[in-house]
């Protein structure tokens, strides 16, 4: 008690800009205290991509639930707008990152984000919504490759960047599904989803997760050690990024198509199945639960996915993910006239087994573009695979929604099938088998601007280049030295200075 009177009297003798700047001191190591907790961090990083996926989830509600006053062409132009948007978000803030920072980047489209939420949330007009969803959709656009990128390079180890973007898509996709199930089914629902301007509370909770997201980096983000030290060999490079990317060109095509496909699959089917369920049902409300169920109940199959990365190959993980879509999509599609109304319970348990399935290649399609490529144009190649992959999300959207509303639910299960063959095939072809071992040769080689030499090491397996004990001790002289040389140059600057 005494010790606090004494720094009472000490304090109210201080003048208040130091008081000021004692408190933002402490405020700031707070903040990198925080930092280093693995929840915060995953708040930090993936509450942009929660945002996303939440609005995924419930856009398909709203679509079976509201009387949206608008003409089709406006609500399907709604839809466009945040689609469009999220591309040119994607190719933006994917290089961007490269060039100016992972945390400063993050920050904006965080901004975006709230500013686009809130928006929505308050649009007097349909016109004034297709703006603020254009604006979201950038934010959003932005965030897969800063998210993923920026989570892959935090990995202590590189063999637990795939699965650290694995957890990042089961937190977010986890709590988005909560979220949507819950104002959907809730018994306002009807409410907010009939609104002209899109649903004021829907946009609130999207605001909600954005200004969340906005306060938790200003505070905690910060770029990762990898990426400071590519983004350093970068800048002393004279190599242009197209340059260096040329000999990236198969695994960035195997990237790029694989989430092309699999948008294909996870946005036709999340945007259309209270439809595929009202096929089954009486009660369009009927059909909302049952969604609402099974996005509930494949929860175990997300956190099985999350965690796969680090005792199985993603490479297998996705092939297995993307054969298992396969088959049971050709037995929705085989028997769907005989099973979708008569056995009801069957048809709902093949296709949450489908969704199970589906987990897997949910997590390596961002995770694997997250990993292979060099830090130094990590945002751009992830910019690039994930823009395309939103252009088979609107491909699927619009495909299956358009045979949803002729009537022909058994040929989207068909479409599946077909697709994730295709996809299967793809990640045989193009994916490349790597290790914790593979990656880091491959960044050494990149970072020395031997852009070729990386991509052979990333494609000779894991057995074929395990890294030397001079390599890695070559690597530490080199960086202790770089060290030591940025002290020494300070050092000089400081006396000089005096």
């Amino acid at each position: 008690q005494a010790s606090g009177s004494r720094l009472s009297v000490l304090i109210g003798k201080v003048p208040g800009p130091l008081v000021i700047t004692l408190g933002l001191r402490s405020l700031c190591r707070a903040a990198m205290a925080m930092a280093k907790n693995p929840v915060v961090f995953a708040l930090a990083t993936g509450m942009g991509l929660l945002t996303d996926k939440y609005e995924l989830a419930v856009t398909n509600f709203i679509d079976e639930l509201s009387d949206f006053e608008a003409s089709e062409f406006m609500k399907e132009f709604v839809h466009a707008a945040m689609y469009a948007g999220a591309v040119f978000g994607m190719l933006t803030f994917g290089p961007l990152s490269d060039v100016v920072g992972r945390r400063v980047c993050m920050i904006a489209t965080s901004l975006l984000c709230l500013i686009g939420a809130v928006g929505s949330a308050l649009a007097p007009s349909e016109t004034f919504l297709v703006v603020c969803r254009i604006v979201t959709g950038i934010g959003m656009g932005g965030e897969y490759p800063l998210a993923a990128s920026h989570s892959a390079e935090n990995a202590q180890d590189s063999n637990n960047g795939g699965r650290n973007v694995g957890l990042l898509y089961l937190l977010d996709l986890a709590l988005a599904s909560c979220s949507a199930q819950s104002s959907s089914t809730s018994s306002c629902a009807p409410a907010f989803l009939t609104m002209p301007c899109g649903g004021a509370p829907s946009g609130s909770v999207g605001a909600a997760f954005a200004a969340l997201g906005l306060v938790l980096r200003i505070l905690t983000t910060e770029d990762s050690d990898k990426f400071k030290k590519a983004h350093k060999k970068r800048e002393q490079s004279s190599v242009s990024t197209v340059r260096a990317l040329q000999p990236f060109a198969m695994p960035l095509l195997g990237t790029a198509l694989s989430w092309f496909l699999y948008d294909v699959i996870e946005y036709g089917l999340k945007q259309n199945d209270a439809a595929i369920f009202h096929a089954n049902s009486a009660s369009i409300k009927d059909s909302v639960m049952t969604v609402a169920l099974s996005r509930l109940l494949v929860i175990p199959a997300l956190a099985i996915a999350a965690f796969l990365p680090s005792y199985m190959q993603m490479k297998w993980m996705q092939l297995l993910g993307f054969a298992g879509c396969a088959v049971i999509n050709l037995c929705l599609a085989i028997f769907y006239v005989d099973i979708h109304k008569e056995h009801v319970i069957l048809f709902n348990t093949l296709y949450i087994i489908q969704l199970a399935f589906q987990s897997l290649p949910g997590v390596t399609t961002m995770g694997i573009p997250a990993v292979i490529f060099p830090a130094a144009f990590k945002g751009t190649c992830l910019g690039i695979s994930a823009a395309t992959g939103k252009v088979g999300a609107t491909v699927g959207s619009y495909a299956f929604a358009k045979l949803k509303n002729d009537g022909h639910i058994s040929w989207i299960f068909w479409t599946v099938t077909c697709t994730a063959l295709l996809a299967a095939l793809t990640t045989v072809a193009l994916i490349p088998r790597w290790d914790g071992s593979n990656l880091d040769l491959m960044e050494k080689a990149a970072r020395a601007g031997d852009s070729k030499g990386a991509v052979g090491i990333l494609y000779a397996g894991p057995a074929k280049s395990k890294p030397k004990a001079a390599d890695l001790e070559s690597e530490e002289a080199e960086t202790s030295e770089e060290s030591t040389k940025e002290g020494s140059l300070s050092g000089n600057s400081n006396r000089e200075s005096e």
